[in-house]
């Protein structure tokens, strides 16, 4: 069944790398100019939709020999790439450090200054 389609991901935090990457993917698949802007923008971007597992797999490791990061997914049926994160709890933290604990039993150590300044006479 062609229910696969393949994803690529920028995931390099240096830019460097990642434009030998690109160079690497131009030379074995010739890309366009505009495929370039699709993959830089952090986002999963599909390569390719509507393989066959085995053909999927041929991609992968083909993406994967110039060093760029992909996987292979059950294409969705409307079309668009399913997001395999069950929720971005992990993206919303909160700083511990962005409000002052001014009503704590213990306080916040950092304004304070260090004990080690004062001279106990």
């Amino acid at each position: 069944m062609n229910d696969f389609e393949v994803i690529f991901v920028n995931k390099f935090s240096d830019t460097h790398l990642f434009q030998i990457v690109l160079e690497a993917m131009n030379k074995r698949f010739h890309l366009q100019s505009d495929i370039y802007r699709r993959l830089a923008c952090g986002q999963p971007v599909t390569i390719k939709q509507h393989l066959n597992l085995e053909t999927a797999e041929q991609f992968r490791r083909a993406i994967a020999a110039t060093g760029g990061t992909c996987w292979i997914q059950k294409q969705h049926s409307q079309g668009q790439p399913r997001e395999r994160r069950c929720n971005d709890r992990r993206l919303r933290t909160t700083s511990r450090r962005k409000t002052r604990r001014d009503n704590a039993i213990q306080p916040d150590r950092r304004l304070n200054l260090d004990r080690r300044q004062h001279t106990i006479h």
